[in-house]
């Protein structure tokens, strides 16, 4: 029952969330493809649920063109841009040889198999695409895994944005030293009762503000799940470059 609920949140009520981001951007116009096949089944017996919904952006302006590859690119996990019926085939030739390595593995297991991954955007001031890739996976052992990341694009430049693009200083030769990393560590320490050792490259730049995402087992164990951290730009101004301040201007 559990694993259907997470497919139904991941095809369902995502999809409702990143029509609202949709609507931040008057420029930009997306398509949604979703797949789902299940009940796919081994040799064995065991049985595989595959769905995947993967949202992008439509236009054909050179920028946004540049910024769907990246995007076909790391929901995929291709190494190199293509075109995304060809990415769609090697992701899904990967999955099922994965599903089949697992299944002989594992074959005593009663439950299915199921490997659900979705997508969603979010515009900030119509500079900024943030793109979400969650993922939900269960190979067999003694519980599923889920993998969350965040990826941002300059809509003006094309360019996925980086750390190192936004602040001053990102590394010290003491963590300690780090100004940021305090600031993230009592944001995590009042939510979650303890810190992180390292700035995460997984963020969102939002309107007012950038969130921060620890991933499974980035800071913490499987039960502690994804960890979100949200600085104000109240909080990070001065130690933001010139051009990153730009991203949060109207």
């Amino acid at each position: 029952m559990k694993n259907y609920l997470l497919i139904f949140m991941a095809l369902v009520i995502f999809p409702m969330l990143n029509y609202s981001y949709a609507q931040n951007s008057s420029v930009i116009s997306f398509d949604t493809l979703t797949v789902e096949k299940y009940g796919q089944t081994f040799k064995n017996g065991v049985i595989l649920d595959f769905a995947y919904q993967f949202v992008y952006p439509t236009n054909d302006t050179p920028a946004i063109k540049r910024i769907r590859e990246q995007m076909i690119q790391s929901f995929f996990n291709v190494e190199s841009p293509m075109p995304l019926e060809q990415a769609q085939r090697y992701f899904e030739k990967k999955a099922f040889e994965n599903e089949k390595e697992a299944s002989e593995e594992f074959a005593h297991h009663a439950s299915p198999f199921w490997n659900t991954t979705y997508s969603g955007t979010k515009i900030s001031n119509n500079k900024v695409l943030s793109f979400f890739i969650q993922q939900y996976y269960y190979g067999g052992g003694p519980h599923s895994f889920h993998y969350s990341q965040c990826q941002c694009y300059d809509l003006r430049t094309e360019n996925r944005i980086t750390l190192q693009d936004l602040f001053l200083v990102i590394e010290t030769d003491d963590p300690l030293d780090n100004e940021l990393l305090c600031l993230i560590n009592d944001q995590l320490y009042t939510q979650y009762n303890f810190g992180a050792h390292f700035i995460p490259q997984s963020f969102s730049l939002l309107p007012q503000g950038i969130m921060f995402i620890y991933d499974l087992y980035d800071i913490a164990c499987y039960a502690d799940g994804v960890q979100r951290v949200t600085l104000p730009l109240s909080k990070i101004r001065h130690l933001l470059k010139p051009t990153a301040l730009t991203y949060f201007e109207n």
